[in-house]
């Protein structure tokens, strides 16, 4: 579900009887995006203020979120003009009501006349017209929408226990992002369109190994099961240490014309601290890719 702030709107509305409270209503451009959401298989709740949640539809006249807590009083003691002010606080959500099966995206251009706000009757000069100065592109894509290749096998070098030798330099590996055109009921890369994947990678070690403070590295152990003194680390474009088993951003987004996406990293050895103990040893690492 995508949740995000709207931005405030200040309000001013009169009105001629007291008992009367504000309202909302769709505007004339509700029922085009209501539609374009359809095509994604999305449904659009708005959270006003404190009010229930307001799923709108297209009808302009009859579908009414009443603002019940804006009360009309005197302008001032001169002015007996009945006014209420005040600023409209919210949130959009959009809810999927049809999971998607291949990527699907909607646009809608800007639009000045999506929320109406009413003084306390359908008025049809004096009221607030709400919309957006900015077109609006809504992607919906499966999690199975990219897929990662590896290099396989990283091979780490030689470290020597004896003396102050250094150990083996950082090893340069690079992950290759992509769609995955297989994904649920598969699709064709040429469909996608403009569509933008920010993207997300996380590294696992494989076997419950045990990790160095912070998560930065992997304990390892010998092929005998015994801690050698040697951890291993990755760093994302040989810089910026991973975390393991959590999730990290890529710099770059996958998208038609971006693609195969190229993701550079690189693993080192270092020393835990513990005695070097001779022996052979490898770690498997699970390498996952999601999207943002």
């Amino acid at each position: 579900m995508y949740d995000q702030p709207l931005p405030p709107v200040p309000w001013v509305c009169t009105a001629g009887l007291a008992t009367q409270h504000p309202f909302l209503t769709p505007g004339g451009y509700m029922q085009v995006v209501l539609k374009e959401l359809a095509k994604t298989g999305l449904k659009m709740v708005l959270l006003i203020d404190n009010y229930p949640p307001w799923e709108p539809t297209g009808n302009t006249t009859d579908d009414k979120l009443p603002l019940t807590s804006a009360i009309y009083a005197p302008k001032s003691a001169t002015d007996p003009t009945l006014t209420a002010k005040g600023v409209l606080l919210g949130r959009m959500q959009l809810v999927v009501v049809t999971p998607p099966t291949r990527p699907i995206s909607a646009y809608f251009g800007p639009m000045d006349d999506i929320v109406r706000m009413h003084p306390g009757y359908l008025a049809a000069t004096n009221r607030i017209q709400i919309g957006s100065t900015n077109g609006t592109r809504v992607a919906l894509i499966p999690r199975c929408i990219a897929k990662i290749s590896t290099p396989g096998t990283v091979h780490l070098g030689r470290a020597y226990g004896v003396g102050h030798l250094p150990l083996p330099a950082p090893v340069n590996f690079v992950l290759s992002a992509d769609f995955d055109e297989s994904c649920d009921g598969g699709f064709r890369i040429v469909d996608l369109g403009p569509l933008t994947v920010p993207l997300k990678v996380r590294f696992q070690p494989e076997g419950n190994q045990e990790l160095t403070p912070f998560d930065s590295a992997i304990v390892l152990k010998n092929s005998d099961g015994q801690p050698n003194g040697l951890a291993l680390g990755i760093k994302a474009a040989g810089a910026f240490p991973i975390t393991f088993n959590q999730w990290h951003d890529t710099p770059t987004s996958l998208t038609v014309s971006n693609r195969p996406l190229p993701l550079y990293y690189s693993a080192q050895l270092q020393k835990t601290g513990a005695p070097m103990v001779p022996g052979e040893f490898s770690q498997q690492v699970t390498i996952q890719v999601t999207f943002q």
